[in-house]
């Protein structure tokens, strides 16, 4: 895998330090591809960018004549966010191309890209806990489809990303109002709400195999607990290990995952509640706990492309919980929630909070202050947003 084309179709920040992982791992090439204007292209570690397409059959064709492009072939091509996964899931492939573009190794498993329902039909398909469910049928009677439900359910889209299509319904009422305002009932999954503590995911896997991961709980989140977090504590534990090395394995995992899981101390079960087959934000803060992906890379171009030996990995564990806060959406967080405290994190370096924000890139640390002014002054300003709009494209 040392040479790698990362894709993304949105503009999210949440991949703006992904090529310093791959290059820190060893990849001697990492190009993107992704709009003009995305974070994925503003950093010092991306070696040539090329245009996304606009259209979902565009970019079909273009990700498939990368892939079998001759004269610049890619070890493997990484795709960053869920709208990309799902287009190129509607895809036909051939085996050179399922392999290079695919995030699981099996086709059969495809039904878990991108796709709520897709997902909790395979967990049950293998054994693996996740809180009992139903598919929405709009011809079924709501009372039958979820009489062996119990309340409060949880409402999801079957393709949403961030906390966006996902709504807490507490009684009846809430899920009735709450189906009239679902964008969309394609596929929509009805799913028991677990109470219990929830536990944040980055894994990395190879062929079915767990390479390495890192789990937190929730310090701060942007807005509620069904938003992205901004601040995390880090920790290892044996029982998410095993059922990541059996997520993986049944699911034929081949990329990085970004997870979510409840634990419910009562049961002592860790309940599966999703798995995206794609980097965020948190990865490469991974340099902090010790358990580092781009050593995950690393250990990967050393094997590739055959299976890594047991013995080889997962990467060794160590115990002591790390605070870790990602600087750009945290500072934003502060200010959306005026939380004081929260700031003078960051202003007077809190069990060393300067060492998060991306020193290491200036190109980056430079698009991070022109947007946090932008969004400074959009706030005290907002007459200007035309001015601001006109500056914002020169980023």
């Amino acid at each position: 895998m040392k040479k790698v084309l990362l894709v993304c179709s949105e503009t999210w920040d949440s991949v703006s330090e992904i090529p310093f992982i791959f290059k820190k791992g060893g990849c001697t090439t990492v190009d993107v591809l992704c709009p003009a204007d995305a974070w994925l292209r503003h950093n010092s570690f991306c070696d040539n960018w090329i245009e996304i397409k606009k259209q979902p059959e565009e970019v079909q064709q273009q990700l498939k004549a990368i892939a079998n492009d001759p004269q610049n072939p890619y070890d493997k091509i990484h795709m960053l966010d869920e709208k990309i996964i799902d287009v190129m899931n509607h895809c036909t492939f051939t085996d050179h191309e399922f392999a290079i573009i695919m995030p699981v190794t099996d086709p059969e498993n495809r039904l878990i890209l991108s796709s709520k329902s897709g997902f909790s039909q395979t967990c049950e398909k293998f054994g693996i806990a996740t809180p009992k469910f139903r598919v929405y049928q709009e011809d079924v009677p709501l009372a039958d489809q979820v009489r062996e439900l119990t309340f409060p359910l949880m409402m999801k889209e079957d393709l949403s990303w961030g906390g966006g299509g996902i709504r807490y319904c507490g009684n009846w009422a809430e899920l009735v109002e709450g189906l009239k305002q679902a964008r969309t009932k394609k596929n929509l999954v009805l799913q028991e709400y677990i109470v219990g503590e929830e536990i944040r995911i980055d894994a990395m896997f190879y062929k079915g195999q767990l390479v390495t991961y890192n789990s937190a709980t929730a310090l701060s989140y942007y807005e509620s607990s069904f938003t992205y977090t901004t601040r995390r504590l880090y920790f290892r534990d044996p029982k998410i290990e095993a059922l990541l090395a059996h997520v993986g394995k049944s699911f034929t995992l081949n990329s990085f995952a970004n997870i979510s899981c409840i634990y419910h101390p009562e049961r002592n079960i860790h309940y599966l509640i999703e798995v995206d087959t794609r980097t965020n934000n948190w990865m490469p803060y991974s340099r902090f706990t010790g358990f580092d992906f781009a050593d995950g890379i690393r250990l990967i171009n050393q094997y590739w492309p055959n299976p890594i030996p047991e013995q080889a990995g997962p990467l060794p564990q160590k115990s002591k919980p790390i605070e870790i806060a990602v600087f750009y959406r945290d500072v934003r967080r502060c200010v959306k929630q005026k939380d004081a405290k929260g700031m003078m994190r960051w202003i007077f370096n809190y069990k060393g909070y300067w060492r998060f924000i991306p020193f290491y890139d200036p190109r980056l640390l430079k698009r991070i202050f022109a947007v946090m002014f932008r969004d400074l002054v959009e706030k005290v300003l907002p007459k200007s947003k035309t001015r601001i709009a006109a500056y914002s494209r020169t980023l």
